[in-house]
């Protein structure tokens, strides 16, 4: 082992040191009695090491702050392994050198002293540090992979941690099929999809534990138990209805005048009022629209709407991937007029630079008004409905509202093609001006149902 402090160490080294050399290193070997010890110089830098002269691997490591311990230290296969036996102050020598021994035949036939404390403390990772440890692990595959997770996802595994409270404490080694099975059944009593969530994001940090800590021949945990729902012949997990809701045609004209007509009174009234139609006529998500402050999104900016170029940019999206969008000349309008009262930095701001963060209170006004009650996201799954139904092709129509294909998350979908197919943003200009003369235009939906007939 190398010394730090290098010759200033030899010079004030005691008489009994004996210097060797081995290969580039220079290695101090030493009698070890209490004198000795308590007479290690300690080094300007670093770390210093000195060796027993009678116990092979048996030392003493001394800090340039002057800790000492003693150590042990042997090759293991083709690893040099290290094991601290304890500090010198709190160990005499004669005991330190019968631990020594202890581990060096440990060392001598295979044992690893310090990877097995790491597998005992592996063992004792409770449900609680498995999800700390997997909020803290990078992506692990898709769009952003090795980058930090996103602070929504976060959130959202935080919230499905808190539903395991009274788990947190059990080690992970303790967790049983049976334990998750009867939890997730009494979950999906109060909501099937919570229930499935909660567990999925369970089944990711065993997951991520079991990775970290991977050993064939003796595995911490052999099997993850909330595979147990998947079972062939037994598959537990809870159905799920998919949302569904969205406006219906014959009510886009009502819920449009409700929003222009109906809104009056409500805190930053403008602001919600253009919000909610710019969202109908993109499909675009709310925290890209109004951010969120909860989890750092900012909302959307006036320097990523461009008028010369007819687009906008939608930056922090949920699949970190930049979204380009071409604009209407209904959306054109209507920034264009926005650009007039609103504040210098955030497009659906006052004047003041204030941006809504809840719509609830727009969206009861609305109903009241006009019996149509949605949501944000009702309105992004509107706007999928419409395209489907002027048969915007399902590749342009993911490319609208940013659904990235499986090929695009490297896992398979049953083909290829979705990697093959580029959609630029101008590709998108007819497909958005359609959707809009669509939802502004009551003839034009007329026109449609005409020939929906009629074919």
């Amino acid at each position: 082992m190398s010394v730090s402090g290098g010759s200033q160490l030899l010079s004030k080294m005691p008489t009994n040191c004996l210097q060797i050399e081995s290969g580039r290193d220079m290695t101090n070997k030493i009698k070890l009695t209490k004198t000795s010890v308590e007479g290690l110089p300690k080094p300007a830098t670093g770390q210093a090491f000195y060796w027993d002269t009678e116990t092979r691997g048996f030392g003493v490591r001394v800090s340039a702050g002057g800790a000492k311990s003693y150590i042990v230290e042997r090759r293991v296969g083709r690893k040099t392994r290290r094991v601290t036996i304890g500090r010198t102050d709190d160990i005499t020598v004669a005991n330190a050198r019968r631990d020594a021994d202890a581990k060096i035949g440990q060392l001598a036939s295979g044992l690893d002293p310090a990877a097995q404390k790491v597998r005992n403390d592996a063992r004792l990772i409770t449900i609680k540090n498995a999800f700390e440890i997997y909020i803290k692990a990078p992506k692990s595959k898709g769009v952003g992979v090795r980058t930090p997770k996103k602070p929504l996802t976060i959130r959202d595994i935080e919230k499905a941690m808190r539903r395991f409270e009274d788990w947190h404490e059990i080690p992970l080694t303790e967790l049983t099929g049976k334990m998750v099975i009867n939890r997730h059944a009494d979950m999906t009593t109060k909501s099937p999809a919570q229930a499935n969530l909660a567990f999925r994001y369970l089944r990711a940090a065993i997951n991520e534990v079991m990775a970290n800590h991977d050993d064939e021949d003796d595995p911490i945990i052999k099997r993850n138990p909330v595979d147990r729902l998947s079972r062939r012949n037994r598959k537990l997990w809870a159905e799920e209805k998919r949302a569904t809701g969205h406006i219906p045609d014959n009510q886009i004209s009502a819920w449009l005048d409700a929003v222009h007509n109906n809104l009056g009174g409500i805190s930053l009234d403008n602001e919600k009022r253009d919000a909610l139609i710019f969202m109908l006529l993109t499909g675009a998500r709310f925290s890209e629209v109004l951010g969120n402050a909860k989890v750092g999104y900012p909302a959307l900016e006036w320097r990523d709407v461009d008028f010369m170029k007819k687009t906008v940019l939608f930056r922090n999206t949920k699949n970190r991937m930049e979204h380009e969008l071409p604009l209407s000349t209904q959306i054109l309008t209507l920034l264009e007029q926005r650009k007039e009262i609103s504040g210098k930095t955030y497009v659906f701001s006052d004047r003041k630079n204030n941006v809504p963060s809840d719509l609830r209170t727009a969206y009861e006004k609305i109903a009241e008004a006009s019996g149509v009650r949605v949501t944000a996201h009702d309105l992004r799954r509107t706007f999928s409905t419409i395209a489907s139904r002027l048969d915007i092709s399902t590749y342009k129509l993911k490319r609208l509202i940013n659904h990235i294909s499986s090929d695009e998350r490297g896992e398979r979908d049953g083909g290829s093609t979705a990697g093959y197919i580029q959609i630029t943003t101008d590709d998108l200009r007819d497909a958005m001006q359609r959707i809009s003369d669509y939802i502004i235009s009551p003839e034009r939906r007329e026109q449609v149902d005409i020939l929906e007939v009629q074919t």
